[in-house]
């Protein structure tokens, strides 16, 4: 059951600041990681992945499209984060 939200009730509250820099991304081994790796919903915690029988298709469907895709233009292997390593 869900309720109707009182916007009021509940201000916007100032939590933190995120700062992002700039990063160099045309160096030889951040292009080498980036083409290696792939993204999913699925490269998460246990508890953030996709649930449902649609989303378990989608798993299959991401994974069939990456590895069609890396087969067609002579790439390499698709990785999760974790295997891949940074090559200067």
């Amino acid at each position: 059951m869900s309720l109707p939200f009182a916007r009021a009730s509940f201000p916007l509250e100032r939590v933190g600041t995120v700062h992002l820099h700039e990063q160099e991304t045309a160096t030889n081994g951040a292009v080498f990681m980036c083409e290696k790796m792939g993204f999913n919903p699925w490269h998460s915690l246990e508890a953030h992945r996709p649930l449902g029988s649609l989303n378990r298709l989608r798993k299959d469907t991401y994974y069939v499209a990456q590895k069609r895709r890396r087969t067609s233009n002579g790439q390499c292997p698709i990785a999760s984060p974790r295997e891949v390593r940074f090559r200067p």
